[in-house]
């Protein structure tokens, strides 16, 4: 005890020693705070794109990432996606795709990497406000392996949080070195970092009411100065914010109808408020979706009218701390700020709780708990080791549970499992599983989540037409058109739902109904593409043999569009069919217009020349159509066939030979003795006939 207590006298007394001393332990710190956090969320990194929820729009499918380029870079800056404009996370979306094509693990990997980045800044963050080692680490690795933060790191959509917190936690940084040195450069790096934050996600609003929150923990006077070097962050927060308004309006999301009252949206603001609280502490149950609740008689569950009060009473609690310490209030200021733009008190989304919305705000009250933490050890030296094994064991804990919430985000399927085990009647999520089923070919559990949507939500086509969709892959034709008589009952103008009822009577030879569904479709002018209408019904035409109703299809396609090669293929087949062969020919001789290599139409063109007897330019239309298709040995045949016609026999004999080479048949063999015949070779024609007989017997 002596000796320890020496050497601590020892680096005490040298300057030198002492500065090593707290410059190794920092750096434990990073990266045991590096390790711990990778280890925990590790399990992200194994996830696959979550396809119902937004991560194919945002990193697959959008357009502006497809090619790095400055149109595709402007068009992220003028425009949003689904309603939330975040062009900085949209450009790092485009970077990665550029470098590494669409790969779920390179997204996942720099997510988890800006997190571990994030944990570092809060390290750095709570140093710069004087907390202490050791209250600074818990702060920090509260934040890096906090469940409720699982969310912004294992989904590849929330890159936006991950990224803007980033910028954000820099610019406090920043902004606490001009209030120490009263530098200007480190107020205009502040300045930039926040507009880096804002394009990065718009939450990035309430970075100066947090800084003004910084003045009051630093003691700042509250003075005209202090306000007049906020205005540029607040007009930044102006601009942005109705931005933001804008395309949100843009999208809807403000046109979302709830049981939810206007007069109730302030309930459901403070209960949410009072679920962050509850959660910092206890983070259970986890979900990635948080239902809006039940009203039973007009009335909310008796726990959203508790709640706020609780959340009332504690507010005037922390209030009174205010003589006392001013950690509490910078705390609790810290978390609402950072939330209440988020309480979803002006209704905006379908959902008013996300883990999400906490990963900033958390910050706040993870603050007070390092503080908290770090006085019991200073001022209860006695119960040292026990609160520091409270510790290790809570923190095991979120540890433990973080890592488990890491592989719930794995896909589809694990995602919504989970939260349909929470929640049993969050319908959307049946829908989103089913088409995760679908995809994965498991379409017997697709149909069973499509089933229980349908008994949620009976009055709703979304279930019937999905499950329509599987049992047209599983080619239960009845059982999809059952499903889609089923939504044409909801809505008698459901072009998808007629569409592939069509197809699916098509698929079971009822042509006379598919004709009828057709031109359902076709009332329905304004909503539907015409053309591919008139295509599907001409084909049902052409089956019963209605050849004249069929041209008069494929004439309406091509008042359409004059070019339309099949329509052009298909018209022509059917002139040709009714002898027609003038009007044959001049559809064949447009389709070739268009595309001189059109093998259907050469082939097409040589039979018709060869009917009208025009073997030459038969023979000519079969040598550019075999150029393309070297293997036809029908073409084979009847290319020797116009040259039979036209004297060339020896020529035809080798088209003949080729033929049979290609696919043996008795037609090949008669027409090849025919040929032999007409050059006196009796006896390999009668070779040939020996051969047909074979095919005969």
């Amino acid at each position: 005890m002596a000796e320890k207590q020496s050497i601590e006298a020892s680096i005490k007394n040298s300057p030198k020693l002492l500065y090593w001393w707290r410059f190794s332990y920092v750096w434990i710190c990073i990266a045991s705070i590096s390790i711990l956090t990778f280890l925990v969320l590790s399990p992200s990194l194994e996830g696959k794109f979550i396809t119902s929820w937004d991560d194919y729009g945002y990193a697959v499918s959008n357009e502006y990432i497809n090619n790095l380029n400055w149109k595709n870079i402007e068009g992220m800056f003028t425009n949003a996606l689904y309603g939330n404009y975040n062009p900085l996370t949209t450009l790092s979306f485009a970077i990665e795709k550029h470098f590494f094509g669409t790969n779920p693990f390179v997204h996942h990997f720099n997510n988890l990497l800006l997190h571990i980045l994030n944990a570092l800044l809060v390290f750095w963050l709570a140093i710069r406000l004087r907390v202490q080692l050791i209250g600074a680490y818990l702060i920090s690795i509260l934040f890096a392996i906090h469940p409720m933060h699982v969310e912004s790191v294992a989904w590849i959509t929330e890159r936006k949080d991950v990224l803007f917190a980033f910028f954000y936690l820099a610019a406090l940084i920043s902004y606490i070195y001009y209030i120490k040195r009263k530098q200007p450069r480190y107020y205009i790096l502040c300045l930039l970092l926040m507009i880096l934050s804002l394009f990065s996600k718009i939450q990035a609003v309430a970075l100066p009411l947090s800084m003004l929150l910084i003045d009051y923990y630093f003691r700042r006077k509250l003075n005209v100065k202090l306000l007049l070097e906020k205005i540029p962050f607040f007009f930044l927060s102006l601009v942005f914010g109705l931005i933001g308004v804008h395309f949100l309006q843009a999208a809807g999301a403000f046109n979302v109808t709830s049981t939810i009252q206007w007069y109730e949206r302030p309930l459901m603001g403070a209960y949410a408020l009072g679920a962050y609280l509850y959660k910092v502490l206890i983070p259970y149950p986890l979900s990635a979706y948080y239902p809006y609740p039940k009203k039973v008689d007009d009335w909310l569950p008796i726990i959203y009218y508790i709640v706020p009060a609780l959340v009332f009473l504690f507010s005037i609690l922390v209030v009174m701390t205010y003589k006392h310490t001013r950690i509490v209030l910078f705390g609790v200021g810290f978390f609402f700020f950072n939330v209440v733009f988020l309480l979803q008190v002006v209704e905006a989304g379908a959902g008013f709780i996300a883990d999400r919305f906490s990963y900033i705000a958390y910050l706040g009250l993870f603050f007070i708990i390092g503080q908290g933490l770090t006085y019991l050890l200073h001022q209860k030296l006695q119960w040292k080791l026990a609160i520091l094994a409270v510790i290790a064991i809570y923190l095991t804990c979120l540890g433990t549970y973080s890592y488990s919430r890491s592989k719930v985000w794995h896909d589809d399927a694990s995602l919504w499992t989970d939260a349909l085990n929470k929640y049993p009647n969050i319908s959307f999520a049946y829908t989103s599983r089913g088409k995760f089923y679908a995809a994965t070919q498991q379409y017997d559990k697709a149909i069973a989540d499509y089933e229980q949507y349908i008994t949620l939500r009976p009055n709703n086509t979304k279930g019937f037409y999905e499950k329509g969709l599987v049992y047209l892959m599983t080619k239960k034709y009845e059982k999809a058109i059952r499903d889609f008589n089923d939504v044409l009952q909801l809505n008698s103008k459901d072009k998808n739902a007629l569409t592939y009822k069509g197809y699916a009577l098509m698929e079971m030879r009822q042509y006379k109904e598919a004709i009828e569904t057709y031109t359902a479709l076709l009332r329905l002018q304004k909503n539907v593409n015409k053309k591919d209408i008139y295509m599907q019904r001409a084909k049902a035409y052409e089956m019963l043999q209605n050849f004249n109703a069929a041209i008069a299809d494929y004439t309406e396609i091509l008042k359409q569009e004059t070019n339309d090669v099949n329509a052009l293929l298909s018209r022509g087949g059917i002139y040709f069919q009714q002898n027609d062969f003038d009007a044959a020919l001049s559809d064949m001789n447009k389709v070739l217009g268009i595309n001189p290599r059109t093998a259907k139409a050469l082939l097409n063109r040589a039979i018709i020349y060869a009917s009208k007897h025009q073997h030459a330019a038969a023979i000519e239309d079969f040598d550019a159509y075999l150029e393309l298709q070297p293997a036809d040995a029908q073409a084979y045949n009847w290319r020797g066939v116009s040259k039979f016609k036209a004297g060339d026999y020896s020529s035809a004999i080798q088209d003949f030979s080729k033929a049979i080479q290609a696919k043996p048949s008795a037609e090949y063999y008669q027409n090849r003795a025919n040929a032999y015949l007409q050059i006196g070779e009796k006896e390999k024609a009668a070779g040939d006939l020996e051969q047909v007989d074979k095919f005969t017997e």
